[in-house]
């Protein structure tokens, strides 16, 4: 079977013209935002399969990186890669999912990392709400 097979025609989505990858990521992202993070997490038997998933998935996307058609992808992974790392003591978080970022040195990289400083997921660390948010560093 093809790719072609999933792909809807037009009329069907209409008139926008989906490319099967348009379709993939749109339904990762889905995928994505409702995975209970924090339950899969503190679950032993799941912790190194969503760790690893997340490595795959980041490791994906800056072998693509350069793909305009992936900006949104980006967008959605740093947010889900932020809601991960929101569980994760900060130096593995800079090892697992910021390094990697970071040896790229380039302006595709350095965009990708400003999404996580930016993502919704973040906490308010404002300094009324920093004595209180255990996520924000003194």
């Amino acid at each position: 079977m093809s790719d072609e097979t999933y792909i809807a025609t037009p009329e069907q989505t209409g008139g926008s013209d989906f490319t099967f990858e348009d379709r993939v990521v749109d339904f990762l992202g889905m995928v994505l935002s409702a995975l209970p993070v924090d339950k899969l997490l503190a679950d032993a038997d799941y912790r190194d399969t969503v760790l690893a998933f997340c490595n795959e998935l980041l490791s994906w996307t800056l072998q693509h990186r350069r793909s305009t058609e992936l900006l949104e992808w980006r967008s959605t992974l740093a947010h889900f890669l932020t809601m991960v790392g929101l569980h994760l003591p900060a130096d593995e978080v800079k090892d697992r999912f910021l390094a990697p970022l970071f040896a790229l040195d380039d302006d595709m990289a350095f965009s990708f990392i400003s999404l996580f400083s930016g993502s919704p997921a973040l906490p308010d660390c404002s300094s009324r709400e920093r004595s209180r948010n255990r996520y924000c560093h003194r």
